[in-house]
């Protein structure tokens, strides 16, 4: 039975990742949380600030895990640290690092999709801190490393989803971008596809994957259809032209060529709908 330590357990992609693991019943999960706590067992849960790097080294003793999946938040400088530390057991142990990244390595650029093998650019300080860690990682890792580059992460939790609706807020309204477009993925998707990536043969995955829907919608379309499923009595949509291009169709999109399936947007939409259910 393989051994997956999942750092950052009490978050979105982290809860899950310990739910479908434990689940399957092929996995020993351990976690790490910060302040949330976690639903495994306690033997199997320690709490750890991402800048405690004497505690990481003992968890990793303790635990000998053979795969470490980081869906780690918090302090950039404190998280690089402790991913440097992560690199060197995984490099010295000949385990595997799965290292949650994200679409913003390419919000320096709206002007296409992106694919896996595109040069990354950033703009944004958590782009740029991203893609310093991918960059890192691959140094110190190379097939030893996977990065889940993620877009919307879309979770059958009302709290969560507002909060996307809250990132553009004006006068009361929500603000919706007709030009812009983008492409999403599940907590749960997410997670079956490690699952399924961790049954193969280690030198079978490496590298990098975009765990995204193979379709994308306008911003404007997203936001309204979060609003009908949480919040349908406090729609204000209000439709407005994407700052960073507002005469140009933009994209804050991931094209999933490295894998092969056909996950769509309304796949997303019913299932986050069918949880309110």
């Amino acid at each position: 039975m393989k051994k997956i330590l999942i750092l950052g357990i009490s978050g979105t992609v982290g809860k899950k990742m310990a739910e479908i693991c434990s689940d399957d019943g092929r996995f020993e999960v351990y976690g790490t949380y910060q302040s949330h706590g976690c639903d495994l067992p306690v033997t199997h849960c320690f709490e750890w600030n991402v800048g405690e790097m004497e505690r990481l080294g003992a968890i990793l003793q303790q635990v000998e895990p053979d795969i470490v999946f980081s869906a780690l938040r918090g302090d950039f400088g404190q998280q690089m640290n402790a991913h440097q530390r992560l690199a060197r057991y995984v490099k010295e142990k000949g385990r595997k690092l799965i290292f949650c990244s994200t679409g913003n390595v390419f919000d320096d650029d709206f002007s296409q999709p992106h694919a896996e093998s595109d040069p990354v650019k950033a703009q944004s300080e958590y782009g740029r801190f991203k893609a310093d860690c991918e960059r890192e990682l691959s140094q110190l890792l190379d097939r030893q490393l996977v990065i889940l580059r993620l877009p919307f992460v879309m979770t059958p939790d009302p709290e969560k989803m507002m909060r996307i609706c809250l990132q553009n807020c004006e006068d009361g309204k929500f603000l919706g971008f007709h030009n812009l477009y983008v492409n999403m993925i599940t907590d749960e998707t997410i997670a079956k596809f490690v699952v399924q990536m961790l049954m193969k043969p280690d030198e079978d995955f490496y590298g990098v994957y975009h765990v995204a829907t193979t379709d994308w919608i306008s911003h404007s379309k997203l936001i309204e259809q979060i609003l009908q499923i949480y919040s349908p009595e406090n729609s204000k949509l209000c439709t407005v032209p994407f700052p960073e291009s507002k005469n140009k169709t933009a994209y804050f999109a991931l094209l999933p060529k490295r894998i092969n399936w056909e996950m769509t947007c309304l796949d997303v939409f019913q299932y986050i709908a069918g949880s309110q259910k």
